[in-house]
């Protein structure tokens, strides 16, 4: 008795949080020994780095709200990278318009959400240059021509750190793009800056908050400030919500694309087939499971951005039609039928793709040489 009134006074002495579901604020507070704070109004960490607007700050001053209130409600319906394209090639909106508006919607709720932890100098020189580029020609020919990407923070882009959201390596800026970032550069985007993420993609932490970062601060859920955002790719994904980029990249080792995506909602994203997306110039956690990956509103962008980075032409309807689905001997009795399961999966390729599949055949249960011969 007298020991279970002891453990009873430490548990109600102590100023230590036992679980995460206790609060957020109480957990980062603690965490970040009490240089921490995080209200409905307020949300700062004594070291995180500010933003840097400097380069920007007369344009946005002199960009006009109704050009703001015109590309909001452009974008309010369809907000692919398609209806982008298309707005520019129509000449509904520039890219400098596009650009601005995404650095407008930044300045207004980048301090309490902390999406983006960087912002590309040179991203209103790069606008200009693909205003002047602007014709048919490279419309067709650039697959994200005008489009605006934010990168995760444990990418290279050149001109800009790679940090990985700590301070440790936050010192010297990147000469050079990571290739997946020349690639979507070749296709006519646009780099608007890298975005917050799980300290380290959340690799040498213990029990951190998903989302934040020594660098970046604490990246909110776009929705309510007590709901886990998820990470390790936080801002990719909460980026997308607040609206405030075209699509995004991030990176995942085991759920760091996948879960926030789910958590954040309204969010598609791709795992990559390990090695199909280049993993050069990322900061790494396990050369056997880490990998890139696009974080966007559809899922024909998610498509389109794979094709893209992986180096797969458009193809013809004819080129699906040898397509089957492939299963393995009996399904259980609690399974849908076999007819059911792959009517599922040939929707979901359909809905992909918009092209017409034939049917599936089975692949026999035997052995793996069996079924070698169907590759």
């Amino acid at each position: 008795m007298a020991e279970d009134a002891i453990k009873e006074e430490e548990q109600q002495e102590s100023p230590f949080i036992e679980n995460e579901s206790e609060g957020l604020e109480t957990a980062c507070y603690r965490k970040c020994r009490g240089l921490f704070c995080l209200t409905a109004t307020e949300n700062h960490f004594e070291h995180e780095i500010p933003l840097d607007y400097s380069p920007f700050l007369d344009s946005l001053a002199a960009y006009p709200s109704k050009t703001y209130e015109r590309i909001e409600s452009l974008l309010k319906l369809d907000h692919s990278i398609d209806r982008v394209k298309n707005l520019i090639k129509n000449k509904h909106i520039t890219c400098v318009d596009l650009v601005l508006f995404y650095l407008k919607r930044v300045q207004m709720t980048n301090d309490y959400y902390k999406v983006v932890i960087e912002l590309n100098p040179h991203l209103l020189t790069e606008a200009k240059l693909l205003d002047a580029e602007l014709n048919d020609n490279n419309i067709e020919k650039k697959a994200l021509f005008g489009c605006v990407a934010a990168i995760k923070g444990n990418i290279s882009i050149r001109d800009m750190y790679n940090d990985a959201g700590a301070h440790v390596l936050h010192q010297k800026k990147m000469k050079y793009d990571a290739p997946i970032v020349k690639k979507l550069r070749e296709q006519g985007c646009v780099i608007l800056g890298r975005t917050n993420l799980s300290e380290w993609a959340y690799a040498f932490t213990q029990d951190a908050p998903s989302g934040f970062s020594a660098v970046g601060g604490q990246c909110i859920h776009p929705d309510d400030m007590h709901e886990d955002v998820s990470g390790s790719s936080s801002g990719s994904a909460a980026g997308i919500k607040l609206n405030l980029f075209t699509f995004s990249l991030g990176t995942e080792t085991q759920g760091s694309l996948l879960s926030p995506a789910i958590n954040v909602r309204n969010v598609c994203t791709l795992k990559p087939t390990l090695g199909t997306w280049s993993g050069e110039d990322i900061i790494p956690v396990n050369y056997d499971q880490d990998c890139c990956g696009p974080m966007t509103r559809t899922i024909k962008d998610v498509e389109l951005l794979h094709r893209i980075a992986v180096g797969i032409p458009n193809t013809s309807d004819s080129d699906s039609r040898s397509l089957r689905v492939g299963y393995l001997g009996k399904l259980p009795a609690y399974m849908p039928s076999a007819e059911e399961c792959t009517n599922y999966i040939m929707f979901i390729y359909r809905s992909i793709t918009r092209r017409q599949c034939l049917g599936p055949d089975s692949l026999p249960s035997a052995t793996f040489d069996n079924i070698s011969q169907f590759k």
